[in-house]
């Protein structure tokens, strides 16, 4: 019993503490505190993202609706998210204060932490001031079509770390900001429709040429819509195998190019077969040379022949024939 005298007298000395009125009070000015830090914190969020889309919406009267639209979708949804967690750090903040944690020593172990946190996340932080350029920038917004390396898609969602990109296929792509140092954007200002065409060297490319022409001036009468310039007819390209190269290209709004180009090679495909044009396909013209004093279909047998022995002696199979065989084939 004695022993115990000294255990309860410090418990109900706890105990007392525990409830005195000045401890009550106390306790409940740091409850009262932290809901009131917690409610302003939850207005500020949703508050601060309405300010942004008033600020940051254009209205449908705009004359730059189309571009402004897209570069708030990409941006606002951005920068709530920044300034929600800086409101949830700043809340912390004034809730550990209030609960009587020393602020100077916790911000000068923030500032440790955050000091070893940047030497070993160097590529995240690199990701980061990335993303922050690329969106202040507009070098990309959601909507873009881009390409990046071997990846081609529309922009789904922009934050400060990644990009995330969705391809024709379906195939949802992730792709940090500090990858995307170059890249080709489909989504700006204008594209080129760009059809190339091979015509016969047997057929008259002059008359393809005014074919042509007449294909681009009804594509463009018909599709004005899309079309910011006339198009234009360029003359022999290049020369292939078979045929020589004629093109057609014409400037469109962005990501109609595709569009445009299926319209135009079926207009062109029409007007050729109706025009008697040729479009060629692969072909290759192989020339024997006779020998004196020899029947040509004799040469071009053992020509054959030969080129059959050789393939044989190289692959180590050569079946010898018996006297006086003849030939199966003949030619």
């Amino acid at each position: 019993m004695d022993l115990l005298e000294p255990i309860l007298r410090d418990l109900y000395a706890f105990v007392g503490s525990i409830f005195a009125p000045d401890r009550i009070i106390h306790v409940a000015k740091v409850i009262f505190t932290v809901v009131i830090i917690l409610l302003v914190t939850r207005f500020a969020n949703r508050l601060i993202g309405k300010v942004f889309r008033a600020l940051f919406t254009p209205k449908k009267d705009d004359p730059k609706y189309a571009g402004r639209a897209k570069w708030a979708k990409t941006a606002v949804p951005l920068m709530e998210n920044v300034s929600k967690w800086l409101i949830m750090v700043l809340s912390l903040f004034f809730i550990l204060s209030a609960i009587g944690v020393p602020l100077k020593a916790l911000l000068a172990s923030a500032g440790v932490a955050g000091l070893a946190i940047g030497f070993g996340a160097r590529n995240l932080i690199a990701d980061v001031i990335a993303g922050f350029f690329l969106m202040f920038e507009g070098l990309v917004r959601v909507g873009d079509y881009i390409k990046v390396g071997k990846v081609r898609g529309r922009i789904v969602s922009v934050g400060l770390r990644v990009v995330q990109v969705r391809r024709y296929n379906g195939q949802l792509w992730v792709i940090p900001n500090g990858k995307l140092e170059n890249f080709a954007n489909y989504s700006r200002e204008y594209m080129r429709a760009i059809v190339k065409v091979g015509v016969a060297y047997e057929q008259d490319v002059r008359k393809a040429l005014e074919v042509l022409k007449e294909v681009g001036q009804q594509w463009y009468q018909d599709h004005q819509d899309i079309t910011l310039d006339k198009p234009t007819v360029t003359g022999i390209i290049t020369f292939d195998q078979s045929s020589c190269v004629i093109r057609i290209a014409c400037k469109v709004k962005p990501l109609k190019q595709w569009r445009a180009q299926r319209q135009i090679r079926l207009l062109i495909r029409d007007a050729f077969e109706r025009e008697g044009i040729e479009i060629p396909f692969s072909r290759s013209v192989v020339y024997f040379k006779s020998i004196e004093g020899a029947p040509r279909e004799r040469n071009l047998y053992s020509f054959i022949q030969s080129e059959m022995e050789e393939a044989d002696e190289e692959e180590g199979i050569l079946v010898e024939e018996g006297p006086g065989a003849q030939p199966e084939r003949q030619l």
